[in-house]
């Protein structure tokens, strides 16, 4: 009414625009809160009206609108127009119902704000010079210092990050600064201050989901899976809208090999509905069709006024309301009357599980979980659906790939696996395939570039695989052992070492036990049949000099690729458990140390290295 009445000219009318704006802005419907609050700048009377001395607040919630709305450069423009004009401060009887509202923004909450637009352009250190000169006019609070922080981390300076975030913390503790403080501290690996950060988040706002998730990842990380099992089920509980919580704990119990609780958790993961995003205006508004979705199937399009669901009008329904009654059963229909372009018009869509990236991951948890449990028919049934859903999806691949596995159809399961990169379980089942195949060599070559703090015996079903693995092997290790006996019984030590040391690489732990016994037997007898290759001593040195330098991490694998080098030098073995032991990587560094005293049980140092595996054993138990 307000805008009516003053028409199209005057502060008035300028006036009445801007408020009309706010109240879209606050509604959330910030396409309409634009349109407002550019027409409250577009009909002020002159540049050097103000307005009332409010232009400032024009361009401020102009900006704040566009970054809402996801149009970051359009924000941009429009904050750096308000931090121009904007006092410092606001006198105290200045309009004390505009200042009460904060409508009436300073020069440093425009900064924030432009900082904040910014940040989710992608472009940091302007973001970080936009946060800094908020913190230069106004340093009491702790917001500024947070979103600084979290621009430091896009930077990848860390540790500038870190300073920030207790200074937010000293102003006021509080549960965003200490996850982004967390955020920091996983990015220089640092888990266990992360998780300590985490927690303080959680204590201080114990309904923070994001929060419990974060929690819950970290503590992954350090394989404490039961630790991390209630810190996703806290984030599903708080959130179970959020299937990516559901995801995670149904993971987190695949790994701790509870199967059951796996199925549950993902089944709940597992949401129909039409596929589309929705808005809420005065009614239902699609704003996103999902690609291959029910919804695009029956023709309904970006823009659509959903004004009855089931027949029953849906004006004043809440997002969470809408929601509940698109959602149900797959292959159930929903009646929905759709306003599109002054027409009317009824669609019979029919539920089915959307193709999200949650529900496909959740399909894939179920068919490895299925497998684990021997219910061989419905772990291909998920993972037939998943792989129908998304043939490029990664997990979905896996799980495809796993049921070839059980059907013996290698080559198959071969195709899907070869692509991905990143994943444990695909490279072991990868490996496995091509031991099953007889092609041992390059089954071992890919099953020795896994990571090894990827291979915990705390993920029960990777160490299942891995077991797998070592069983497919056994001919393989059987005629290599043979071979190395017999060439030892003839003297010919040096090809005798090349045989041990291809069981060494991939030895279970009975296997290292004779073979160690074989080469340091050997050792004993002709010492210079073990020269080191001038391809692992290359990478022994490239260790060294690491090492010395403090980057333990490269360190590390100058060594591994030492070992595979040269398997059979147990000095490699020492060195690489010491690197490990200063990375606090104590599964590896014992491994290392106790495969050094097989093939060196009479060293000099065999007492201290015993001893070293004594402490790193209690530096584990400490960290449970």
């Amino acid at each position: 009414a307000c805008v009516r009445a003053e028409g199209d000219k005057g502060d008035n009318s300028s006036y009445c625009s801007f408020l009309l704006g706010k109240a879209y802005f606050d509604k959330k419907r910030y396409p309409e809160a634009i349109k407002y609050f550019k027409r409250a700048i577009d009909i002020a009377p002159r540049a050097d009206s103000n307005t009332y001395g409010l232009l400032p607040a024009w361009y401020f919630w102009l900006g704040r609108a566009y970054s809402a709305n996801g149009q970051h450069k359009e924000a941009i423009a429009y904050l750096k127009k308000a931090v121009a004009i904007a006092p410092e401060q606001i006198p105290d009887n200045w309009w004390p119902k505009w200042k009460g509202r904060t409508l009436q923004p300073t020069k440093a909450s425009c900064y924030f704000w432009l900082g904040y637009a910014y940040y989710n352009d992608k472009q940091f250190q302007e973001a970080v010079n936009a946060f800094k000169r908020t913190i230069n006019l106004s340093s009491s609070a702790p917001d500024p210092y947070t979103v600084l922080a979290a621009s430091y981390i896009q930077l990848k300076k860390y540790d500038k990050a870190i300073t920030a975030t207790k200074r937010a913390i000293q102003i006021k503790p509080n549960s965003f600064a200490y996850i982004t403080m967390g955020n920091a501290y996983c990015a220089k690996k640092q888990f266990n201050e992360a998780i300590a950060a985490y927690k303080k988040a959680v204590e201080i706002d114990p309904n923070y989901s994001a929060a419990f998730r974060k929690l819950g990842l970290t503590l992954s990380v350090k394989k404490d899976y039961n630790g991390a099992a209630q810190a996703f089920k806290k984030a599903a509980e708080l959130s179970p809208s959020i299937l990516s919580y559901w995801t995670d704990l149904a993971i987190t119990y695949y790994r701790m090999g509870q199967y059951y609780k796996a199925l549950d958790a993902s089944g709940k993961a597992l949401i129909s509905g039409i596929g589309a995003h929705i808005r809420i205006d005065s009614f239902p508004r699609v704003v996103k069709v999902m690609p291959g979705g029910p919804a695009e199937a029956v023709g309904m399009v970006v823009g659509d006024r959903i004004t009855k669901i089931d027949k029953t009008s849906t004006k004043g329904w809440t997002l969470a309301r809408v929601i509940k009654h698109l959602r149900g059963p797959v292959g159930t229909s929903v009646i929905l009357t759709i306003h599109r372009n002054g027409a009317v018009f009824e669609k019979h869509v029919k539920r089915a599980l959307l193709p999200s990236r949650e529900t496909i991951a959740a399909l894939a948890i179920r068919s490895m979980a299925y497998r684990r449990l021997r219910k061989l028919e419905e772990a291909t049934k998920e993972a037939e659906t998943a792989f129908e859903l998304d043939s490029s999806n990664e997990a979905a691949k896996i799980a495809m790939a796993a049921t070839y596995m059980d059907r013996r159809n290698y080559d198959r399961a071969l195709r899907l696996l070869s692509g991905i990169n990143n994943s444990a379980t695909a490279r072991i089942l990868e490996a496995t395939a091509y031991a099953k195949v007889g092609d041992f060599r390059q089954a071992i070559d890919i099953f020795r570039a896994i990571p090894e703090e990827k291979l915990s015996s705390k993920n029960v079903p990777l160490w299942k695989d891995r077991a797998d693995f070592l069983q497919a092997l056994k001919p393989f290790i059987a005629s290599k052992m043979k071979n190395a006996v017999a060439l030892k019984a003839q003297g010919r030590y040096k090809e005798a070492l090349i045989e041990f040391g291809d069981v060494l690489k991939v030895a279970d732990a009975k296997e290292l036990e004779a073979v160690g016994s074989e080469i340091a037997d050997i050792m004993e007898r002709a010492p210079s049949a073990a020269n080191l290759s001038e391809e692992a001593r290359k990478h022994s040195l490239r260790g060294e000099m690491l090492t010395e330098q403090g980057k333990f991490e490269d360190a590390a694998k100058e060594y591994r690729k030492a070992i595979q080098t040269a398997p059979h030098i147990a000095k490699l073995y020492f060195n690489a458990a010491l690197i490990h032991g200063k990375l606090k990587k104590y599964p590896q560094a014992i491994r290392y140390m106790q495969t050094y005293l097989l093939l060196a049980p009479e060293a000099p140092n065999a007492r201290a290295a015993k001893d070293q595996v004594y402490k790193w054993q209690f530096m584990m138990e400490k960290e449970k």
